[in-house]
């Protein structure tokens, strides 16, 4: 992945800067060998785990749900620009990105049954199956359960309901 600044990279920045810390500084309080993991999640190189938000946030004084939102920005900006470049999308990444912006960038985050989430464009889906898909979303899985299961009695009520070419 080329470099490219990051929001969570510059919160970091800004608050270490701001307490006076160097790069070595901040990573030995936060248990790292030297500075280069600090030097790549401030350029972009690299993206903080989310399981390292609140060691971070604690760390630096930040407020844990201001790093997670940055975190879930810059990883929607991740991935609707390695989809754009028709790169295969890391589904980690896209289970952690904000989806209101994978949207507003023209996408539609689908999670598939076997729970993959992928990306879709817009474009590309008919405006039915794109309010049939807002509207799953919006269900609990005991509710997409019981949905999926009506969908399928509902599709053999129709093919029993459907005529057969000898009585056409």
């Amino acid at each position: 992945m080329k470099p490219r600044p990051t929001k969570v990279g510059k919160i970091i920045r800004e608050y270490r800067e701001a307490k006076g810390l160097t790069q070595d500084d901040l990573a030995k309080a936060l248990g790292y060998k030297n500075k280069s993991s600090i030097a790549r999640l401030e350029n972009g190189s690299s993206t903080l785990n989310p399981k390292k938000v609140h060691l971070f946030a604690a760390t630096l004084g930040i407020d844990s749900r201001a790093l997670n939102e940055a975190l879930h920005e810059d990883f929607a900006n991740i991935v609707c620009d390695e989809k754009q470049k028709g790169n295969i999308v890391d589904p980690t990444l896209l289970e952690w990105a904000d989806k209101d912006i994978i949207e507003s960038r023209n996408y539609l985050v689908h999670f598939s049954r076997d729970g993959r989430a992928e990306m879709i464009l817009q474009e590309d889906i008919d405006p039915r199956t794109r309010r049939l898909l807002k509207y799953l979303e919006l269900l609990s899985n005991e509710s997409q359960l019981e949905l999926l299961k009506r969908a399928e009695e509902l599709v053999k009520l129709q093919e029993l309901n459907k005529p057969k070419d000898d009585e056409k």
